[in-house]
C-alpha cells in the first residue's frame, strides 16, 4: 500500500483524532489506504483477544495507530517501533491521549552489517535494539514487509518473549479466497501459507499455535474464524 502518512497528519491536524474526526477524514478521502487505515473495523482484528492489563507490547510497524489505542487501553505499556519516523508521527497524534505508548524511530538500525557507520550511529543502533530487547509478554506483527524472511524473523521474535509470551502475526494469506479469486496482493507486504507459518514457529520454538482466519481479511475484518469454529454454509456469502 502507498505510504499515506502526511495526508493522515494534515487531516489530523486539521479536524483532531477522535472518533468523528477520523470518520470525517474517511468521508473524504475513498481511497483503501484511508479505509485500512482509520475505520473503526481495523480494531475487530484484536479486540476480542483477552489481556490480564500487565502486559508489555511490542508493536513492530506503527500501521498508522489502528491498532496501538486499543493495545494501550488494555494493556499496561506499548513500544511502537517503525522505520519511518512519519508513521510514528502520525500514531502518536492518534494516541496523544495515551500515556503508555512508547515510540521508538528504528531508522535501517535492525539491518546489522552497515559499511561506513560512525561512532555515532553504531551508538544509535546499540540503544535501539537495547530498547527492543525486551522480554516482552505479546508482541504484534501486521503485515510483514515484502521480502521478509519468515524464519529469521519468528527466531528473532522468539528470543524476545517471555517465558508465556505470546506473538501475534497477521499477513495475507497466499492461498487466500481473494486472492484465489484473481485479487493482486499487496505489492509493499509478504504473503505467507498456514504450513510456511506453521514451520517458522516450529523452527523458532514456539510449540503452542493457533490459526485464525479474519473474513474477509486481517486489514478489514467484519468475522474472525478459527478451527474450532469454521465458517459454515453460507457464512462467508451473507456477511455484511
Amino acid at each position: 500500500m502507498k505510504d499515506i502518512s502526511y495526508e493522515i497528519l494534515d487531516g489530523l491536524k486539521a479536524y483532531g483524532a477522535d472518533r468523528q474526526a477520523l470518520d470525517r477524514i474517511l468521508s473524504e478521502n475513498s481511497r483503501p489506504e484511508f479505509l485500512y487505515a482509520l475505520s473503526d473495523m481495523r480494531e475487530n482484528l484484536l479486540e476480542w483477544m483477552e489481556f490480564t492489563g500487565t502486559e508489555r507490547v511490542l508493536q513492530l510497524g506503527s500501521d498508522y495507530g489502528a491498532l496501538t489505542g486499543l493495545l494501550a487501553g488494555r494493556c499496561a505499556q506499548v513500544t511502537v517501533a517503525d522505520e519511518r519516523d512519519e508513521n510514528l508521527a502520525v500514531s502518536r497524534r492518534r494516541n496523544a491521549d495515551r500515556e503508555n505508548i512508547v515510540y521508538v524511530s528504528t531508522g535501517d538500525t535492525l539491518h546489522a552489517g552497515a559499511e561506513g557507520e560512525s561512532s555515532g550511529q553504531e551508538n544509535k543502533k546499540e540503544e535501539t535494539l537495547k530498547a527492543l530487547e525486551g522480554p516482552w509478554d505479546v508482541i504484534v506483527v501486521l503485515g510483514p514487509k515484502r521480502g521478509t524472511d519468515l524464519n529469521l524473523l519468528f527466531e528473532n521474535l522468539a528470543g524476545r518473549l517471555a517465558g508465556k509470551g505470546r506473538l501475534i502475526f497477521a499477513c495475507e494469506n497466499t492461498l487466500g479466497l481473494p486472492f484465489l479469486s484473481g485479487e493482486e496482493h499487496d505489492e509493499e507486504e509478504s504473503a505467507f501459507t498456514r504450513k510456511e507459518i506453521e514451520a517458522a514457529c516450529a523452527k523458532a520454538g514456539l510449540c503452542h499455535r493457533e490459526f485464525y482466519y479474519p473474513v474477509p481479511e486481517y486489514r478489514l475484518p467484519v468475522s474472525i474464524y478459527s478451527d474450532r469454529r469454521l465458517p459454515a454454509a453460507g457464512d462467508i456469502g451473507t456477511s455484511p
